[in-house]
């Protein structure tokens, strides 16, 4: 992290290594937020600001391939590499561990196997999202200098819907300890990030699971971090969609709590989506009716067990799986999948429910991605399976939006960079809010 003068402007330069990267929320979330040019500008006044990322950390092939889609869009051309032989892409691709469904390492001769056009894809994939590989194998030594870590290591050991083991060491959850061993050979050699921010359900911080954590928090401590831990609900980011999740905001050297601004919109999940726009809900007709499950006994008590989203201002917790007992809401439809005033006929869609489920499109725009991103990789032949339990795995993305105008903010603070415009000039009061004052020198 460093700031240079360029002429009379400043330049911010931010760099970021994405641990658990999955489908790259973090990616999609700090290219928004500096497209965003009001909202840089409110920040950081007249200076430019590179953020970019350097590594990322994933080892789901599927992840990785959808990671280099959303982020990088799709592989055209790639004239250095149209010469290479498919051996010399599997001798780069055998260094990694690689999953083939993101709870085990598959085997060498797994991706071996894969057509020549599979295994060229992934490997331009790990070229260009810069991947590192499972966090297994990653040495501190190995990241590039960064100022930005973040970390949302997998929820399966301590999420409600999971099997509950907790953090200790061996359950995908204990992968936490992953992250203090590279920290640990991070500070061995003075290269310890400015920012760690962490994101996990919000069971991390329950009963269960806190004296683990707090261990975690404290070596943060002793190495001189201070942390701020928060519940964030997407629905205070302007996100119809009743999603708490734990996150912990750690700042190297820090002296305060870090404060995430929350941006409110009115809005609802029917307007969100478009629900009872014709002309636009003619054209995912056969979505919808894909989002119908068959009408069984298990299907027909999810009506009890489920909450229905038809009136409701928001959906609960997008899963990684929405055929199952709790999920993100029902919608009562008719047979084309459009909504029902319908409550009481079982029966009404003959042998379909007389709900639906949200599909794959509407759970990827409740996570902050974009229908053009879903498109992307319904266009690939990505599985609707797939897509989903990408969704649901992910982050959403206004919230990671605030948490890097915060960093961003203290970072603006700390190294006092406040520059004039157009006779303005910005400086903090005591609650560290940025204030115009005239500039009349």
């Amino acid at each position: 992290m460093k700031t240079e003068n360029m002429g009379s402007k400043k330049v911010i330069d931010l760099s970021m290594t994405e641990l658990f990267a999955g489908i790259g929320a973090q990616t999609r979330a700090k290219n928004n937020l500096l497209a965003n040019k009001d909202i840089i500008k409110q920040i950081i006044g007249d200076c430019e600001i590179n953020f970019n990322v350097v590594a990322i950390s994933e080892w789901d092939i599927k992840s990785i391939i959808s990671n280099d889609l959303l982020n990088n869009g799709l592989q055209e051309t790639f004239p250095n590499y149209d010469n290479l032989e498919k051996e010399q892409m599997l001798e780069f691709l055998d260094q990694f561990t690689l999953s083939k469904n993101g709870s085990k390492p598959c085997d060498k001769s797994y991706i071996h196997k894969f057509k020549f056009e599979e295994i060229r894809e992934l490997y331009i994939a790990m070229k260009r999202t810069r991947n590192l590989g499972s966090i297994m194998d990653i040495k501190g030594v190995d990241l590039p200098h960064t100022d930005v870590i973040t970390y949302s290591f997998p929820c399966t050991d301590l999420s409600l819907a999971g099997n509950c083991a907790g953090l200790e060491i061996g359950t995908r959850s204990g992968l936490l300890w992953e992250v203090k061993r590279i920290l640990e050979e991070l500070n061995s050699i003075s290269k310890l990030p400015k920012f760690l921010i962490m994101e996990n359900v919000e069971a991390l911080l329950f009963k269960k699971n806190i004296d683990k954590w707090n261990i975690f928090t404290n070596y943060l401590e002793q190495l001189g971090y201070k942390n701020t831990t928060m519940v964030l609900n997407a629905q205070d980011f302007g996100v119809p969609q009743h999603r708490k999740r734990a996150f912990c905001i750690s700042v190297l050297s820090g002296t305060k709590e870090v404060e995430v601004t929350k941006v409110k919109r009115e809005t609802n999940l029917i307007d969100f989506l478009k629900l009872n726009d014709v002309n636009s809900t003619n054209k995912y007709i056969n979505e919808y009716k894909d989002a119908m499950p068959k009408l069984t006994p298990s299907r027909i008590k999810y009506i009890e067990k489920c909450k229905t989203i038809n009136d409701n201002g928001n959906c609960m917790t997008i899963t990684t799986k929405q055929d199952r007992a709790p999920n993100a809401g029902l919608l009562f439809c008719d047979e084309n999948g459009l909504l029902s005033e319908n409550r009481t006929d079982i029966n009404i869609n003959g042998d379909y429910a007389p709900y639906r489920f949200l599909t794959a499109r509407e759970q990827f725009m409740l996570m902050g991605f974009d229908e053009n991103d879903f498109d992307k990789l319904n266009a690939k032949g990505i599985s609707k399976a797939t897509i989903e339990k990408q969704a649901g795995n992910s982050i959403v993305v206004q919230k990671l939006e605030a948490i890097f105008a915060s960093i961003i903010k203290i970072h603006i603070i700390e190294n006092e960079i406040f520059t004039p415009i157009n006779n303005t000039e910005y400086m903090i009061d005591e609650n560290d809010n940025f204030i115009a004052v005239s500039n009349i020198a």
